[in-house]
């Protein structure tokens, strides 16, 4: 515990060391979801992941942790990118993550980010909302498609797909063509709106779909 910095360092596996930024909740939250309900599940033998939205790198460490094989990671706000470089050089699992400073969206450019340091677990692409939250500055980052994404991969197909991105979920399934979300066998998403247009969409493209929690 480092109680001046606010930090958590936990070990999630022997030899596999994460620290966390408690100064609120939201971490410790992320943790009980991942290690204790296992709402991913933990069984990823061989798994090609991409983790879209991937915070401070607790789920792409957790995926290997249980078998995956490579792991991309994106995420865009400096501060979570910092912290999740940090948890992987800590880790044996540095050869198995590419970690990307960029967010994921329909299309690819440079578009602003809502950047909230006393919440950095929502940090969300700014064209996504409405007016902007008061008090909240935001900050120029790149931006890829989710087709760009894919293609970067180098993977005809792909295990599964993480995405817990602050409302770009919704961009990436509605607007990336069938064909390249096709390549897609599983889906793992956190949404942060109404869930039918997902479950439509998927639903369109053959995918079981089953609601979690809400």
């Amino acid at each position: 515990i480092d109680a001046e910095g606010s930090a958590l360092t936990i070990e999630m596996a022997p030899g596999v060391r994460y620290t966390a930024h408690v100064a609120d909740t939201a971490d410790l939250v992320h943790l009980k979801e991942l290690l204790l309900e296992r709402e991913y599940g933990a069984s990823f033998s061989g798994y090609r992941i991409l983790d879209v939205g991937a915070y401070r790198r607790d789920t792409a460490l957790f995926f290997c942790i249980y078998g995956a094989e490579k792991v991309i990671v994106a995420e865009p706000a400096p501060d979570n990118y910092a912290l999740a470089q940090q948890n992987i050089q800590q880790s044996p699992y540095q050869d198995c993550i590419d970690l990307l400073p960029v967010g994921i969206a329909d299309k690819s450019g440079t578009l602003l980010l809502r950047f909230d340091p006393r919440h950095p677990h929502v940090h969300s692409l700014d064209h996504l909302h409405g007016s902007p939250r008061e008090g909240v500055p935001t900050i120029s980052v790149e931006v890829w498609s989710f087709q760009q994404l894919v293609q970067y991969s180098g993977w005809p197909e792909i295990d599964l797909v993480k995405l817990d991105c602050e409302g770009a979920e919704y961009p990436v399934l509605l607007h990336t063509p069938s064909e390249v979300l096709r390549r897609v066998r599983r889906w793992a998403i956190e949404y942060h709106g109404s869930p039918t247009p997902l479950q439509d969409r998927l639903r369109e493209l053959g995918y079981a779909v089953r609601l979690v929690r809400d």
